[in-house]
């Protein structure tokens, strides 16, 4: 094929452009990706403790999370529990001194690690629900904050309605 600047190009050619230029990245299917070639990342230390496979039973499974009826009742259950805990729990000064109340503490930090760990979880159902595989699972630092995170590099290779669950 012969374009008006001069160059000409085969179809094979074209074909072996988009395959090395776009499928390291992973924007094609079928293409693994090597994630140690990726350097632009804000996370500037990651560390993978598990392959995504690993939750695949699982995964696979609670993808019924993505039904508007099942998300609502979560939903509207979980308002309820956070205006009961805001309601129950506090904390606050008391008599001059920083203190927590009514043993808020120790509640909230476990609340907050099982919500980081469902909160990877449901990225990965998702990933298994629109039919594209997550790689790694792990920890790392987003800038200089403490991260969870699952690489979900295939996430690329869906149309812009399945990402946006429409």
């Amino acid at each position: 094929m012969k374009t008006k600047y001069g160059f000409n190009f085969s179809p094979e050619d074209i074909e072996k452009y988009t395959i090395n230029e776009f499928g390291p990245k992973g924007l094609i299917k079928g293409i693994e990706v090597d994630m140690a070639s990726f350097t632009n990342s804000r996370i500037w230390f990651h560390l993978p403790l598990c392959d995504g496979k690993l939750f695949e039973g699982i995964a696979m499974k609670c993808t019924i999370v993505f039904n508007w009826s099942f998300f609502t009742a979560v939903f509207v259950l979980s308002i309820c529990i956070c205006l009961y805990s805001l309601s129950n729990y506090s904390i606050g000064i008391r008599d001059g001194v920083s203190g927590y109340q009514n043993g808020f503490s120790p509640f909230v930090i476990i609340l907050y690690l099982i919500s980081l760990l469902a909160h990877e979880f449901g990225h990965i159902t998702a990933c298994y629900r629109f039919d594209t595989k997550p790689r790694k699972v792990g920890i790392g630092l987003y800038l200089i904050i403490p991260v969870l995170y699952s690489d979900l590099s295939q996430t690329w290779t869906l149309s812009k309605k399945t990402k946006n669950c429409d």
